[in-house]
């Protein structure tokens, strides 16, 4: 990904401006997160509360009010990017995996840190822990990519690692036997096996067990006396020491999990084309109701709470649970960003009102296909701009929003696409210029898309665009809202731009050979005797790369260039042609 203009939006955002300093009680020097809080990837809950994990982080809602409460490494998290949280009823404790495999032990006071799988350099290969069983107050068990972990959570110590020659996707522990699924098939070995270490020990479930000779499985789950798996995406369940029988299959589905965190067993199935997927809800052996619809959408997990409430994972947006039996479908949605990129961010100097983009930019000047759109922050408030809630950018859709800027005279609000040329939003409705109604150009090989990768106002309320890759590539928009482009030079790979005190244009030039290009275009726009351009590289400069990913210009008009090497700054003034 491109890192020009990249803030630090995440993990963490950190308000510093003072004139925004009204809107937060965050004491100078605080940090607090805005992480988005749209989409869960697992959920899991105690006697009070629920668990969900979203991308950044755990949302903690109350099972009474509903209320929520966000836990961030700023609350004490060890690490960011949750993949997996399971609650321990035996022991009221909450055990997070990241994505890295770092793991932390949440109490009510406390949190303790497990990073000795992210910190082990001899494992090689998927590292990502899949599932966390409890068998007690002492006992969890990690199903990983490269085997299966016992960690002693109460004397905060590792037990055996199994590492197998496959992935490891669920585990159970059942009639004194500790029960893995992988993409081989199932595994087990006796609970008071001396080496449970030594994958040898462990025997393959197969034929002899009702199961084919050659399988993948997938989730496993404990529910009264019987153990159900996910076996070639179908149900499987053997019961006390009978062997396993088939007991669901839907044609075009796949059980995607299993869950007994309830008074029911829960079977989410996953549509393999485009449809809604399904849930099946079971007692001890006959299935009592089936449900498909705007709820069960990409099912990824799902519990059932005291309350006949069946809350999801899910991969679509908003947070929803049904109420059981009914199968009335809800949603909760947060006052939160609508996700986590962020490439550009304006304030408002008249209404205090924060800007944000989310699109981005391959470093190559490819697109990154993003249609989060753009993001407000006002008054305590987040509102989201997109096709998702903005009829007016649905049709056609913008990807890749990733440059902002304020008319300093209207304090109409411009947006960068690089996807179909600039926005203008007057905070009320939407004007887009293109290469049909302004001097922006499709790129060329790629003549239907204006690629606008910069924009920025000089002292006379012009705007200028980097239009990346058109035969022409700067544009500007006059104050009296006409437009015009330049061809300064051969180069037409310009990133951001930024406009100094003496009103000369910096661009980013993409690539190793790049560096900075620096345009003026003189008194007349009309006549080019009096452009002005030049190029600040390697090779005449304190530079020492020519990979650059930022710009910016300081209160004494000093601009500063952002490089992989680190960052520069030239003190130019009105000298910057000068030989």
């Amino acid at each position: 990904m491109l890192k020009f203009r990249l803030l630090t939006f995440l993990p963490f955002l950190l308000f510093v401006c003072s004139n925004l300093s009204a809107q937060s009680s965050t004491r100078i020097g605080d940090w607090k997160q805005y992480l988005p809080y749209h989409t869960s990837y697992y959920v899991t809950q105690s006697a009070s509360h629920l668990y969900f994990t979203a991308e950044f982080s755990l949302l903690k809602l109350d099972k009474t009010d509903l209320s929520e409460t966000y836990l961030t490494k700023v609350e004490g998290l060890s690490d960011v990017d949750v993949a997996l949280a399971k609650y321990n009823p035996y022991a009221d404790q909450l055990l997070v995996a990241y994505s890295n495999s770092n793991v932390d032990l949440v109490t009510e006071n406390d949190v303790i840190n497990f990073s000795e799988i992210f910190k082990n350099t001899a494992i090689l290969g998927d590292k990502r822990i899949n599932t966390i069983y409890f068998e007690n107050d002492s006992w969890a068990y990690l199903a990983c990519g490269f085997g299966l972990v016992q960690l002693n959570i109460k004397n905060e110590e590792f037990g055996f690692t199994t590492f197998t020659d496959t992935k490891v996707f669920d585990v159970a522990v059942f009639q004194d036997s500790i029960y893995m699924t992988t993409e081989n098939g199932i595994y087990r070995i006796s609970r008071s096996h001396a080496n449970p270490a030594y994958f040898a020990n462990w025997t393959k479930i197969g034929a002899e067990s009702g199961l084919p000779d050659e399988y993948s499985a997938n989730s496993l789950c404990q529910f009264g006396a019987s153990l159900t798996a996910a076996i070639d995406g179908n149900l499987y369940k053997k019961q006390n020491g009978g062997n396993f029988e088939l007991v669901a299959q839907k044609s075009g589905y796949q059980v995607q999990y299993i869950s007994a965190e309830g008074p029911h067993l829960l079977v989410g199935w996953k549509c393999n084309g485009d449809c809604n997927g399904s849930l099946q809800v079971w007692d001890q052996s006959t299935m009592l109701n089936e449900f498909n619809n705007d709820c069960i959408r990409r099912p990824i997990y799902g519990v059932e709470d005291q309350s006949g409430r069946i809350w999801f994972a899910d991969e679509f947006f908003p947070f929803k649970y049904i109420d059981y039996p009914s199968g009335e479908c809800h949603s909760k949605d947060f006052n939160t960003p609508f996700s986590h990129f962020a490439t550009d961010m304006v304030v408002d100097p008249v209404n205090n009102d924060l800007y944000i983009a989310s699109g981005g930019i391959q470093s190559n000047g490819i697109y990154q296909f993003r249609s989060d759109g753009f993001f407000r922050y006002s008054n305590g408030q987040w509102t989201n701009f997109n096709h998702y809630f903005t009829p007016e950018l649905a049709d056609p859709i913008f990807y890749d929003y990733n440059a902002l800027a304020i008319d300093p005279k209207t304090n109409h609000l411009f947006i960068g696409t690089y996807w179909g040329g600039v926005l203008e939003y007057d905070h009320s409705h939407f004007t887009v210029y293109n290469k049909d109604n302004s001097s922006l150009q499709g790129a060329v090989g790629d003549a239907q898309r204006e690629r606008v990768s910069g924009l920025a106002f000089d002292s006379k309320g012009n705007l200028w665009v980097s239009n990346f890759a058109a035969p022409r590539p700067i544009s500007v928009r006059k104050s009296d809202g006409s437009w015009q482009s330049f061809k300064p030079v051969t180069q037409t790979n310009l990133f951001q731009v930024v406009v100094d005190q003496q009103d000369n244009k910096w661009f980013i030039v993409q690539g190793n050979s790049g560096g900075v290009m620096v345009f003026n275009e003189g008194a007349d726009f009309n006549s080019t005797a009096d452009d002005k351009v030049r190029f600040i590289n390697t090779g005449n400069s304190v530079l020492t790369s020519n990979t650059i990913n930022c710009l910016a210009v300081d209160l004494d008009g000093a601009v500063w260039v952002g490089t992989d090497a680190g960052p520069f700054v030239f003190e130019c003034g009105s000298n910057v042609f000068d030989s």
